[in-house]
């Protein structure tokens, strides 16, 4: 407050220093350059300038990421950050790369090929860094609408793209991705990307101890999969005949409470049986029931069902319930998050 007595010793000068509201974008590239990001795209590129002013591949891929962190939902609005000259000198670059040349980028397959490879190897690092020794892999596919010619009519009856993610639960790790119309179906993939994760988890000297999925993992290849690599699994199950005839056989006394931190869900049960599939894996199966709260035409049950498997023969059926649910904290906040926080959903018309 003293400097209003003092107005007339105030000495105000024109800065030629651009100033920028978009700081936290600088922080985040030099946090991943710090990580090592640079290295490993120089790593997995080689040598890729054609010219002393083509723009890295380093520097295209972190525009892109930075455009979507600050809310861009359009390769366009890469000319924004292009425009902020502050921006671009906190970033030590005397320009940053423009629509054109990142439409280009994005569009050439080898570069996508490539950008998979540093994906992995950030993965890799960062589970190699971490204190843990097992992490939960979680897995789950996302749905958006599209006018574009190469969207396709999914379950939902609408011209979509599906995006099916997986993330290391203990890390917020988006760790595998596939992108593709909507018509693929949600279970295509899943196997694959959890192949992915143990490698990934091996290279860098750990392991997945956990995968958990919706019924798109409901499948015996996934099972034994996890049997053979000592992989608990919480699994989501469709409800086919053979589920529901499980279902029919619970005797009425064996339904329960939920008890502990569920015992607020007044009018929910839960059971426990053995289910085997047609393809003879056997596993522990729990049911939750609820009366039903809007019985249809197509739908005209009392009851709904809500079934999760399992081959952790050692787990507590309240733990075993937290557990599954634990990847909506994880999975299903990532899609969420790419979605709406930075714009994932957004664009694709």
């Amino acid at each position: 407050m003293r400097l209003t007595n003092k107005l007339s010793q105030v000495e105000l000068k024109i800065s030629k220093e651009e100033v920028t509201g978009r700081i936290g974008l600088s922080f985040v590239a030099h946090c991943m350059d710090h990580f090592g990001f640079n290295k490993m795209v120089a790593e997995e590129y080689g040598s890729q300038k054609g010219s002393n002013r083509q723009i890295g591949a380093e520097k295209k891929i972190m525009a892109g990421a930075m455009a979507r962190i600050a809310g861009g939902d359009r390769i366009e609005d890469l000319e924004v950050l292009k425009a902020d000259k502050g921006l671009v000198s906190s970033l030590g670059l005397e320009t940053m790369v423009g629509a054109d040349a990142y439409g280009n980028f994005i569009n050439d397959k080898r570069a996508n090929g490539k950008n998979r490879g540093v994906n992995e190897a950030l993965a890799i690092k960062s589970m190699r860094k971490s204190c843990e020794e097992g992490f939960t892999f979680d897995n789950d596919a996302t749905y958006f609408d599209s006018d574009k010619r190469s969207a396709t009519y999914s379950y939902q009856m609408s011209r979509q793209y599906s995006g099916m993610i997986g993330c290391i639960a203990e890390l917020g790790l988006i760790n595998t991705v596939d992108f593709r119309p909507g018509h693929v179906s949600p279970q295509t993939g899943v196997l694959n990307q959890l192949r992915k994760a143990v490698a990934q988890a091996k290279a860098a000297g750990k392991k997945i101890k956990v995968f958990r999925s919706d019924s798109a993992g409901h499948q015996n290849k996934i099972f034994r999969f996890c049997d053979e690599e000592s992989i608990d699994y919480y699994i989501s199950l469709d409800k086919n005949e053979a589920v529901k005839i499980c279902i029919r056989a619970i005797k009425e006394h064996q339904w329960q409470p939920l008890v502990e931190k569920y015992q607020a869900r007044l009018g929910t049960e839960w059971a426990e049986t053995v289910y085997v599939t047609q393809g003879g894996v056997s596993m522990r199966m729990m049911i939750l029931r609820w009366a039903n709260p809007d019985p249809t035409l197509f739908d005209e049950s009392p009851v709904c069902y809500h079934a999760i498997g399992t081959n952790n023969n050692e787990i507590k059926a309240m733990a075993w319930l937290e557990m599954h649910n634990g990847r909506m904290g994880s999975i299903e906040h990532s899609n969420k998050e790419i979605k709406v926080g930075v714009g994932g959903a957004r664009g694709v018309s």
